[in-house]
């Protein structure tokens, strides 16, 4: 399938063809045909048949008030905008091109690393799983899946730009994961654990990153699937308002006045954070190591002046030296759990049973449900300030204001208290 007449007669056999416009098609695919982003023709219309793992995630959160932002700008209007063709395909950005090509990588590290043995059977039952009846939109290829300790795991391997800004997996990949374990479900082969397998270049190994399972997200995506499909794709129909805006809260002008100046504080100090961060590494570029265990005075501040080796400068040197790791490194505090968790495996230890245990939120909801208590009661109250982008009501100078004006304000004086009849003993 590598002609626009082949592309446009595969379109035409898609269950939501009747609802797709024929200029909406021809531009498609003739963007298609021109974009190198590593996917056949073909995949790209099977693409369109279904809901994908990396779809889930965004129809889920942004109907659950989840911003889109948090999606790269999906939701799950622009979801069902995509599968008619009302919107072009998106064109592969870097992230998108190193991840398909280093992944290949990060499979072979996380081979060497842990000798798991792939499960080839259930691969091959879920390449061709094509949905059911009751969720044909059900799609969705993981990476991988192996077993290891007696246990069948799914992996999806993650190639980020900088693996240290990726410590949890988040609500994204964590519905990814999960709707991977629907489809092998569906094929017979039920998932025992999730993990995100991130390729870390800077100390050139791989993270595992642990989802914990949740039927309660797995009843979300049947539900959210279904929605979409077969209210709004096979109908032709597109979401008359994304799902990202929250009821607003009924609050005093007082609670939001603090909510505002929070929102300016907390944007000040991202921004004097890195002022800082690129201003220290100025002055040591200054100083040089020369004045290392020197100081210098200021009249907020004694500073001290402290060197130490650059690991990155030092490995790059041990290797051209020909020095392996143990002539140069030592014991540290803690473990390396990527090698426990290596070794364990070897010696047929299921490390599971060692874990530590957290609230589980589902669980929680159906012991107080059964049990006719209101879990409401049971909640505190997280707030949480995601940026956005910057609009047209976006004034950086009132965020400097607002900064400067609680940094400097001190609080009011007290009243004096009022004077009462005292034993004389304790008049002033």
């Amino acid at each position: 399938m590598t002609t626009e007449a082949e592309m446009m007669e595969a379109i035409g056999r898609l269950p939501q063809a009747q609802h797709i416009y024929q200029d909406d098609a021809v531009a498609w695919v003739r963007e298609i045909l021109k974009q190198k982003s590593g996917l056949s023709p073909k995949r790209h219309i099977e693409r369109l048949a279904g809901i994908s793992g990396s779809e889930i995630g965004a129809a889920v959160g942004t109907r659950s008030g989840m911003s889109t932002f948090d999606f790269f700008g999906a939701s799950d209007k622009t979801i069902v905008q995509t599968k008619l063709l009302r919107v072009p395909p998106s064109v592969p950005n870097a992230a998108m091109s190193r991840g398909r090509v280093m992944e290949s990588v990060a499979r072979q590290m996380f081979h060497e690393t842990y000798s798991p043995e792939p499960d080839a059977e259930a691969m091959t039952a879920i390449t061709s799983f094509k949905g059911t009846d009751e969720m044909p939109w059900l799609i969705g290829t993981p990476d991988e899946i192996v077993k290891m300790g007696g246990r069948r795991i799914l992996i999806d391997y993650k190639v980020p730009g900088d693996a240290s800004l990726m410590t949890e997996v988040s609500f994204g990949y964590k519905a990814q994961l999960h709707q991977y374990g629907l489809v092998a479900a569906q094929c017979g082969f039920p998932i025992d654990d999730y993990y995100l397998c991130v390729l870390d270049y800077k100390n050139w190994k791989v993270n595992m990153l642990r989802a914990s399972k949740s039927p309660e997200l797995e009843r979300i995506i049947i539900e959210t699937g279904n929605d979409l499909w077969f209210n709004y794709v096979l109908a032709g129909r597109i979401p008359e308002r994304d799902f990202t805006v929250t009821e607003k809260a009924s609050i005093d002008p007082e609670t939001e006045e603090l909510a505002r100046n929070i929102s300016c504080l907390t944007a000040g100090n991202k921004r004097l954070a890195e002022a800082i961060k690129n201003r220290k590494k100025m002055l040591g570029e200054q100083l040089g190591p020369e004045n290392g265990g020197k100081r210098i005075d200021t009249p907020i501040h004694n500073v001290t002046i402290a060197t130490e080796f650059d690991e990155e400068r030092v490995a790059e040197w041990a290797e051209t030296a020909g020095l392996p790791e143990e002539a140069w490194k030592k014991d540290g505090d803690g473990f390396d759990m990527e090698k426990v968790m290596a070794l364990a495996t070897k010696a047929g230890i299921d490390l599971s049973t060692a874990k530590k245990q957290v609230l589980d939120p589902d669980r929680v909801m159906t012991l107080l449900t059964e049990r006719g208590m209101d879990p409401s009661a049971f909640k505190s109250v997280t707030v949480r300030f995601n940026e956005k982008k910057k609009n047209a009501d976006y004034r950086e100078d009132v965020v400097w204001q607002t900064v400067s004006k609680v940094i400097v304000s001190t609080p009011e004086e007290e009243p004096p208290a009022p004077e009462v009849d005292r034993p004389s003993f304790l008049k002033r």
